[in-house]
């Protein structure tokens, strides 16, 4: 990986961008370890519900 890529604040300037797209941050995040943990943050930090959050118990407590 690039060594500007390395940097945290880098990271989520690059990924501020596409933050409207989940599908774009599930990719990004699929692509390597190290933009992973950022591009879930982000994805996870609005939800338009709680239809996700549960959706990731297991499925006997839903």
């Amino acid at each position: 990986m690039h060594r500007a890529l390395q940097s945290e604040d880098i990271i989520h300037a690059v990924l501020e961008h596409i933050k409207y797209s989940s599908t774009d941050l599930i990719n990004v995040a699929m692509t390597c370890s190290q933009l992973a943990g950022p591009a879930l943050d982000i994805l996870w930090s609005e939800q338009p519900s709680l239809v996700p959050l549960i959706m990731c118990l297991p499925q006997d407590t839903w």
